[in-house]
C-alpha cells in the first residue's frame, strides 16, 4: 500500500478528474461511503450518530456521509462549524442534498449544540479538518476539538483527525483523539509519525476506489507493507526441497557477557526457514553456545583480552560457503570489529547484515559498507554515531535520513524507532508499522538482524528481505503483546511467535 503527502494526494484528485475523468463529487461520494460502511460495520448498535463538520471538503465528506447513513434509517444529526457562505463547493453541494431530504443539522453551531448533541447520540464522528492544514488551530475549531476529546463518546475522524499536520504528523495547537480514523485512499505520511500515530487511533484504509496504479504514480516510491503485500513477495517452499535449499546464514556475534544477543538473532533466523545456521563466536564463550543452541551450530575462534571476537583469517574464512552473513549482535565494541569487518566485506560475495555494535565499530569509517552488498539495521542512537546528526534532527527526519545514506554508501537502511524506515539506493521507501511498545527491550533489534539475515540467506533481495523481515519482526511481537501484554513480552516471545506471523500473512 503506498503512501503520500498531503500534496501529492491533492495532485492525484485533480488527475483522478482532469485525467480519468472521475467527477470529484464522485470520488466524495466514494469517501462517504467508506466512513458511512466502516460505522456501520463497527456501530450498529448505534441509536444516533452526530457529525461535526468543517467548512472545507473534510466537512463535505461528513455531509455526504451523514446523507448515507440517513437513507440506510439511522438517524443522525449533522452540527457545523459554519455558514453555507463559508463552505467549498462540494460541501455546500452536499449541504443542499442533506437539506432537500430533510436531514436534522445545526449550521454556525456554538459550543452548546456541541455539547448537548453528544450528550444524546452514541457516536460522533469528526469532519471538522482535513489534510490541507498545518498552522495553529484557533476559534470555534479548536473549542469543537476539545469538546470531542472531553466527551466519551467513541470519535471517529473522516481521513485524519482534525488537527493533525498530515505531512510531519505534528499537532497544530489542538487535535482530535480519535477512536478510529477512516483513511481515505491511502496514509498520508503524517500519519505514520509521532505524535499524529497515537491521535488516529484504529486506521481503517478504503482506497475510494483509486486504481493502484495512480498510487504508485504519485506516492513517490514510498509505501507501507500489509499482509497481503508480503504474501505476494515470500516464496512458496517446495516439497522436494533440502537444507541446502534454504541457505547456510553465518552470524558473527557474541562477547563475554552478551551471549544472548547472538542466541537471539541465530534462534530467529532459524525460525524464519533458514536451512542452516553457524555462529562465529569467541572461544571462551562456545560453551555457553553449545549448551543453549540446539539446531545452529558454533565455531570458537580467538578473541582478545576482553573476551570479545580479534582478527584472525580464520574468522575472515569464516564466511566462505556462506549464502548470507549477520555481523553484530553482542559483538562488543573491545572486539576487533574495525579491523574484520572490511576485510569480510571485501571478500564477502553475499548479502551482510550489519546490526549493533558492529555498526558501532565502523561508525567512524562507515565508507567501509560501500566495500560490500550491505543491509545496516540501526536505531536512531546508533544513525547518530554513524553520520554525526543529532538525534533530534534523525529523529525529525527519518525518511530523508535514511534515504540519503542509502544513496551516499550504496546500502539498504532499516532505521528503527517507534516507526522503522526502509531504504534503498534507488531510492524505494517502505514505512514498517507493525509492533509495539513491549519491543523496546534490548534484545529486539538481535531478533530483528536474524530475520532478516534468514531471508537473505533463502535468496532475497536485501530491499525485499529488510521491509519483510522488519514487518514479520512487528507482526510477531503483536501477535505475542495480545497473549502475553506489551509490559511482559520479551524478545524471545518474538521469536516463539515468528511462526505464527507466517500463518497469519499466508491465510491459515
Amino acid at each position: 500500500m503506498y503512501i503520500v503527502t498531503p500534496k501529492e494526494m491533492n495532485l492525484l484528485d485533480k488527475a483522478m478528474s482532469t485525467e480519468l475523468g472521475v467527477p470529484t463529487l464522485l470520488l466524495m461520494e466514494n469517501a462517504a461511503n467508506a466512513v458511512a460502511t466502516y460505522i456501520t460495520d463497527n456501530f450498529n448498535d448505534a441509536k444516533r450518530i452526530v457529525f461535526v463538520t468543517g467548512s472545507g471538503n473534510n466537512g463535505g465528506d461528513g455531509w455526504a456521509a451523514a446523507r448515507i447513513l440517513f437513507a440506510r434509517g439511522v438517524d443522525v444529526l449533522i452540527i457545523s462549524t459554519c455558514n453555507e457562505q463559508k463552505m467549498s463547493e462540494l460541501t455546500h453541494s452536499n449541504y443542499i442534498m442533506a437539506k432537500s431530504l430533510g436531514i436534522p443539522y445545526i449550521l454556525d453551531a456554538h459550543e452548546n449544540d456541541l455539547i448537548t448533541a453528544l450528550y444524546k447520540s452514541d457516536v460522533a464522528v469528526d469532519a471538522i479538518l482535513g489534510t490541507g492544514i498545518h498552522g495553529e488551530i484557533t476559534g470555534k475549531a479548536a473549542q469543537f476539538i476539545q469538546i470531542l476529546n472531553e466527551c466519551r463518546l467513541p470519535v471517529i475522524s473522516v481521513d485524519v483527525p482534525s488537527g493533525i499536520n498530515a505531512l510531519n504528523g505534528s499537532v497544530c495547537g489542538v487535535a482530535v483523539r480519535a477512536h478510529a480514523t477512516v483513511v481515505l485512499g491511502t496514509y498520508k505520511i503524517g500519519q505514520l509519525l509521532l505524535p499524529a500515530r497515537e491521535y488516529c487511533g484504529k486506521m481503517h484504509v478504503d482506497t475510494i476506489s483509486v486504481p493502484c496504479n495512480v498510487f504508485e504514480r504519485f506516492s513517490n516510491s514510498r509505501q507501507v507493507l500489509t499482509n497481503s503485500d508480503v504474501a505476494k513477495l515470500l516464496r512458496n517452499r517446495t516439497e522436494s526441497s533440502h537444507k541446502g535449499t534454504f541457505g547456510k546464514l553465518g552470524i558473527i556475534a557474541g562477547s563475554v557477557g552478551m551471549t544472548g544477543a547472538a542466541c537471539l538473532s541465530a534462534m530467529s533466523a532459524q525460525r524464519s526457514g533458514t536451512g542452516i545456521v553457524q555462529l562465529a563466536v569467541p572461544e571462551s564463550t562456545n560453551p555457553i553456545f553449545e549448551v543453549k543452541l540446539t539446531e545452529q551450530m558454533s565455531q570458537p575462534m580467538p578473541e582478545n583480552q576482553h573476551g570479545a571476537l580479534s582478527y584472525s583469517n580464520e574468522l575472515v574464512e569464516f564466511a566462505n560457503g556462506k549464502s548470507a552473513l549477520v555481523i553484530g549482535p553482542g559483538l562488543s565494541r573491545a572486539s576487533a570489529g574495525a579491523d574484520f569487518i572490511p576485510e569480510i566485506l571485501r571478500h564477502f560475495d553475499g548479502i551482510s547484515v550489519i546490526d549493533a555494535d558492529g555498526l558501532n565499530c565502523i561508525c567512524r569509517t562507515p565508507e567501509v559498507l560501500s566495500l560490500g552488498n550491505c543491509i545496516i539495521t540501526p536505531h536512531i542512537g546508533e544513525m547518530s554515531r554513524l553520520t554525526g546528526l543529532s538525534v533530534e534532527e534523525i529523529s525529525n527526519n527519518m525518511e530523508s535520513v535514511a534515504l540519503d545514506f542509502a544513496k551516499k554508501y550504496n546500502v539498504c537502511v532499516v532505521l528503527k524507532n517507534y516507526v522503522t524506515v526502509i531504504a534503498s539506493p534507488n531510492g524505494r521507501i517502505v514505512y514498517n508499522v507493525t509492533g509495539n511498545s513491549g519491543m523496546a527491550k534490548g534484545g529486539s533489534g538481535d531478533v530483528l538482524s536474524g530475520i532478516i539475515g534468514s531471508l537473505c540467506a533463502q535468496g532475497y533481495n536485501a530491499f525485499d528481505a529488510a521491509a519483510i523481515g522488519a514487518y514479520i519482526n512487528g507482526l510477531a511481537a503483536d501477535i505475542a503483546a495480545t497473549k502475553m501484554s506489551k509490559v511482559s513480552l520479551m524478545p524471545t516471545d518474538t521469536v516463539d511467535h515468528i511462526s505464527d506471523a507466517f500463518l497469519q500473512i499466508y491465510g491459515k
